[in-house]
């Protein structure tokens, strides 16, 4: 009879330590992006704010929210270490909820600073940013973000382990064999 109980204590300490977290993450006050250097700096910051944001539901501190994707967005707009690039086909979930660009760019990012010595990051940088997207749709559906069947199909494409290939098909760089 006590692993009923003990489970259950694991479980709330578990969620309590997960908000705990996001609540107390600090996004970077003040911070300076001019030179190349400064980028640099705030690399650990910027796969905090990313962890942050996949664990933090959107309508939860929209304040804070905010305040780290406006730090994320400005960080990734000028810095010289992380390149992404949007293709409108690998993407279609963004006519119907805009704001998963920003777990697009935040997949893309934190696969690149984690694997900077990756030879594919055009492929893997896609994959990445469409994944973190669909974990973040999935987390905030009905909570600022809509039902896409888009998305859904990217989901399933993702369950059966052949959304990789999809996004080469998309990009141009395999025959296309599956539909989205």
């Amino acid at each position: 009879m006590k692993w009923p109980i003990t489970l259950l204590m694991l479980a709330f300490i578990s969620h309590s330590a997960t908000t705990l977290y996001a609540q107390d993450f600090p996004v970077p006050k003040k911070y300076k992006l001019k030179k190349k250097e400064d980028y640099y700096r705030y690399e650990k910051d910027i796969l905090k704010t990313i962890d942050w944001m996949n664990k933090t539901p959107l309508n939860e501190n929209p304040k804070k929210w905010k305040k780290a994707t406006g730090f994320f967005l400005e960080w990734i707009t000028g810095c010289p270490q992380v390149a992404i690039e949007l293709h409108e086909e690998t993407v279609p979930f963004l006519e119907k909820n805009e704001i998963l660009l920003i777990p697009f760019f935040a997949g893309w990012t934190k696969y690149a600073l984690e694997n900077p010595e990756e030879e594919n990051l055009f492929v893997q940088g896609h994959l990445s940013g469409i994944q973190n997207a669909i974990a973040f749709y999935q987390k905030n559906l009905h909570q600022g973000i809509d039902e896409d069947p888009e998305m859904e199909k990217l989901i399933d494409l993702n369950e059966k382990n052949k959304l990789e290939d999809w996004i080469k098909e998309q990009l141009g760089l395999q025959k296309k064999s599956s539909k989205l």
